[in-house]
């Protein structure tokens, strides 16, 4: 079975474009089967979270995933 095209675009973060590269590489890897992480960080405000909202949203329009939202707090 083909592996499905993720159109690449930032989705408006401006200034995100390698990362948005990154996340989308990685989102087309699992549509074929492979595994792979990321791990996002750094300080509040940065836009870790907006990265992750576009690549959910890719993920379910995608129509190849399910997706889980977990929330991590460090005390």
């Amino acid at each position: 079975m083909a592996t499905p095209e993720v159109e690449r675009t930032s989705d408006g973060l401006v200034g995100r474009e390698r990362e948005c590269a990154a996340l989308d590489r990685l989102l087309e890897a699992s549509a074929g089967s492979e595994t792979g992480c990321v791990v996002l960080r750094g300080e509040a405000g940065i836009g870790k979270t907006a990265l992750l909202t576009r690549e959910r949203a890719r993920a379910r329009n995608a129509a190849l995933f399910h997706v889980v939202v977990l929330d991590g707090v460090a005390e």
